[in-house]
């Protein structure tokens, strides 16, 4: 197939090597990422592969947004500079950043595919894992599949740990990314986030350490309507079990197997209920009760929701923090 001249696909590029560079497209945003061996100027590292060096948003043959610069030792992301993308004529793309100006000769077509949001994601942070969406509704929760680092971390990310919950439909959905205790890896604050659906079903996903691109591996198995009765694993400060019990429409989420909360000396005894709510569809609301640091008694409750995945995962919300809750 010729190589066209709309915007996205793979280019030549050069910054301080000679390398390769992806810009994908959803709707009206693009994502620029890098290709192998890139390295940019200064720099005594490459970053790594699919790095997303910018995100800009515009229509025609001109768009505006954010090039991040990059720690010239490490080449984690790192000051965010404001950036353009002009489309021209040739289907070459001139793009502006920390560095200069660069020019992006196009090479190849970019796909365009279906949405298809519940899968597993490559993706790296401070280091390369993996991630899988979870979909319920409109909702849309990022959690860990296999252990990675974020940015500064000395510790990695448990399986189960949430990293985002979004909202919407189409293409594009707003939410909160979560940062995390460099020491001890328990969910920090709430950062305001984006989530960018591109045509080749990969996502760019922003969050407190700059953006991120998740790689399509794999879809998740899925089913149009999930029961949430049963057990689960789960992670909070240390793993164990949950139970989900119904009565009518109301829900309890009770501990099976003991775990601590986070930043707590003592582990939850069986049958302790974290949780109490209602409804009947994909989103429960009611409240998650704190629990005392030392004796693990209950304490105070906190406004909560239960969020029922199509791979029969939950997403609940409470005082330390989304968690998920894996069908056992």
């Amino acid at each position: 197939m010729p190589v066209s001249t709309a915007i996205g696909g793979t280019y030549a590029v050069r910054y301080a090597t000679d390398s390769t560079a992806t810009i994908r497209v959803s709707g009206d945003t693009l994502t620029v990422t890098a290709g192998d061996g890139f390295r940019i100027e200064g720099a005594s590292c490459t970053l790594p592969t699919d790095a997303v060096l910018a995100v800009l948003t515009g229509s025609g043959n001109h768009y505006t947004g954010t090039h991040w610069g990059f720690n010239s030792g490490t080449c984690t992301s790192g000051s965010a500079y404001a950036s353009t993308a002009d489309l021209n004529a040739d289907g070459s793309v001139s793009l502006t950043g920390p560095t200069g100006t660069h020019l992006l000769t196009k090479t190849a077509n970019a796909p365009a595919l279906a949405v298809d949001l519940p899968a597993t994601y490559d993706v790296t942070y401070g280091t390369a894992g993996r991630a899988t969406a979870h979909v319920s509704g409109t909702i849309v929760t990022l959690s860990v599949s296999s252990p990675l680092r974020v940015e500064g971390a000395g510790c990695d990310l448990p399986v189960g740990r949430v990293l985002a919950v979004l909202d919407g439909t189409g293409t594009h959905r707003s939410g909160t990314h979560w940062g995390f205790n460099s020491a001890t890896c328990a969910p920090g604050a709430a950062y305001s986030s984006k989530l960018y659906v591109n045509s080749d079903r990969s996502l760019t996903v922003t969050g407190p350490s700059g953006p991120h691109l998740f790689v399509r591996r794999e879809s998740v198995p899925t089913q149009p309507s999930v029961d949430p009765v049963g057990t689960y694993g789960v992670h909070y400060g240390t793993a164990g079990t949950a139970v989900v019990h119904r009565a009518d429409t109301k829900v309890t989420l009770s501990v099976g197997s003991g775990f601590a909360v986070e930043g707590a000396s003592c582990s939850l005894a069986p049958t302790t209920v974290l949780g109490s709510y209602t409804g009947t569809g994909t989103t429960l609301s009611g409240t998650h009760f704190g629990f005392n640091s030392t004796t693990c008694t209950q304490g105070a409750a906190y406004s909560s929701k239960v969020h029922v995945n199509s791979d029969r995962s939950l997403t609940v919300t409470g005082p330390t923090g989304p968690h998920l809750f894996e069908r056992r």
